[in-house]
């Protein structure tokens, strides 16, 4: 996994738990795998389940990219604005 070798700044708990995804019904939190489980003798519920965690996933997913983005854009501009302050005008990263 591409985020193994991050386990060392984060306890295992946290590492184990970062990307977890949950139900979230108003009232408590639910995990998704259980929530399937809960539906297997209604296949159309269970379809509808499906397809309602494909969409919230997907997302999620389109959320964490931007965010990751922003840190990844930030971290460049910063970087690029050291090296000008140093007087070395080389190649900046290509974004």
């Amino acid at each position: 996994m591409s985020l193994d070798a991050d386990i060392a700044l984060r306890n295992q708990h946290t590492h184990d738990k970062f990307l977890s995804v949950g139900i979230w019904t108003g009232d408590d939190i639910f995990d998704p795998a259980d929530a399937l489980l809960d539906f297997s003798e209604s296949p159309e519920a269970r379809q509808k389940l499906c397809d309602f965690l494909w969409e919230e996933v997907g997302r999620l997913v389109d959320e964490h990219v931007a965010k990751g983005k922003t840190v990844f854009d930030a971290t460049w501009t910063f970087l690029d604005a050291q090296r000008e302050k140093r007087g070395n005008h080389g190649t900046t990263h290509p974004r």
